[in-house]
């Protein structure tokens, strides 16, 4: 959905510059959910903040925002998406590395 966001609300009628700022509010946005699941993953078992990020990915939060995206006329169908899809979209990316460090340790971690 990343790659797709810029070209389909073009498509939709909205701007290039205002599909560009939509884009830099998600890529801003994604950076909470960075810094939020990256934290949780060093408090917690990351085994489980890994399935709390991918129920978010594949579930409720971007369900919500592509149903808020795919129904929009309007700026208010982006100000629910955006949130929506940025935070779950930025939250499984420091999990999974980190997870993998600790299965595989250093010294195997690029293979």
């Amino acid at each position: 959905m990343a790659l797709h966001t810029m070209p389909f609300l073009v498509d939709t009628g909205f701007t290039p510059e205002m599909a560009a700022t939509i884009w830099a509010f998600i890529a801003t946005g994604s950076i909470a959910g960075r810094v939020a699941f990256g934290w949780l993953g060093d408090h917690y078992d990351k085994r489980w903040v890994i399935a709390a990020t991918q129920l978010m990915l594949a579930g409720a939060m971007v369900a919500a925002g592509m149903l808020a995206l795919g129904r929009t006329e309007g700026l208010v169908g982006l100000l629910i998406y955006a949130p929506l899809y940025s935070l779950s979209y930025g939250g499984s990316v420091p999990v999974v590395p980190a997870t993998l460090g600790e299965y595989f340790g250093r010294k195997h971690f690029g293979t």
